[in-house]
């Protein structure tokens, strides 16, 4: 019997601990801008500047962001990137997002649709919460969807 019940108290253990983080909501984002910084004869690079926001009544830091860049519905960039930042309670911060672009994969000018398509893991709050995202048991992410238009020059 005694092998029996260590499951159940695992399956019970792990339902609990699941329900207590639900209560948290997850963070959202927006685009808020898109600067060049750095061009090469092969490549180029974009900064995009996205504003997280926090719902919660207490902080939540922001862990890794894993994105693609499309421009005109076309997958240009894959990246990952820490945003390095926590978010006060019901507060937003700003993070930045690099892309590298290969010149062939650019538009020579004019304006672009871009979408940026991802995830952010972030940590929950609590010790216990530490504990189960360090072991990698709940390791709660939001979606990361944003877009506007970027100018190519002419």
């Amino acid at each position: 019997m005694a092998q029996r019940t260590g499951p159940i108290l695992v399956l019970l253990l792990a339902a609990a601990l699941t329900g207590g983080c639900s209560r948290y909501k997850s963070p959202t984002f927006t685009a808020i801008s898109v600067e060049p910084a750095e061009q090469s004869e092969d490549a180029l690079v974009l900064v995009f500047t996205i504003e997280s926001t926090n719902p919660n009544d207490e902080p939540i830091p922001l862990r890794k962001a894993s994105y693609t860049l499309l421009l005109d519905g076309t997958p240009v960039f894959r990246g990952d990137r820490s945003p390095e930042t926590t978010l006060g309670k019901f507060n937003a911060e700003r993070f930045e997002l690099p892309a590298v672009i290969p010149l062939d994969q650019a538009p020579d000018a004019g304006t672009v649709r871009y979408e940026i398509r991802g995830t952010v893991t972030y940590q929950t709050p609590g010790s216990l919460a530490d504990v189960l995202f360090d072991a990698g048991i709940i390791v709660p992410t939001a979606p990361l969807r944003v877009g506007g238009n970027v100018n190519f020059g002419g």
